[in-house]
């Protein structure tokens, strides 16, 4: 984000904010890609030994979108780094 001047930022998360103003067909196919990334990090977090594996891979890309849009607002990794950080301690907390 950063190399492009925080202009650019998820394809998808652009795509769901204007997802009024799309058919229903493109809401439907946002929904898929966001579970399956939610999917694959879920697969990722399993054998860390997380047994909310699929509740921190929703709460991760939930947060993640909200911290691209923050970044690009504030044109700052700030917010990307905050996230990331807050998200670690979260999911290695006993």
């Amino acid at each position: 984000m950063e190399r492009h001047g925080f202009r650019r930022g998820c394809l998808i998360g652009n795509l769901g904010q204007e997802r009024v103003a799309l058919p229903d067909a493109y809401r439907t196919a946002l929904v898929d890609v966001s579970r399956g990334w939610e999917d694959r990090l879920t697969a990722c977090l399993l054998p860390v030994g997380s047994v909310r594996a699929r509740d921190w891979a929703r709460f991760f890309w939930t947060g993640w979108e909200g911290a691209v849009l923050r970044a690009r607002l504030e044109r700052s990794a700030a917010p990307l780094r905050d996230f990331e950080d807050g998200f670690i301690r979260l999911i290695m907390a006993p």
